[in-house]
């Protein structure tokens, strides 16, 4: 059985914070926009990479359990 929190709510006490996306053309300044667009790029992309990791994780699992 685990402990079923994660590693921040376990130091500070609570969930942590959540990243908002962003709306594109709301910023004032460009290059405010193109960075606050690059980083939802990037943080789908490693959602998408963690997804994947994990599924692996539950296929290796499953496989080394599946006849036991």
């Amino acid at each position: 059985r685990g402990v079923r929190v994660t590693p921040f709510e376990e130091v500070y006490g609570r969930a942590p914070p959540t990243i908002r996306h962003y709306q594109p053309d709301t910023a004032k300044e460009e290059t405010i926009d193109t960075q606050l667009c690059c980083r939802d790029a990037i943080l789908k992309d490693l959602k998408e990479y963690l997804t994947a990791a994990r599924n692996r994780m539950v296929i290796q699992y499953t496989r080394r359990h599946r006849y036991q």
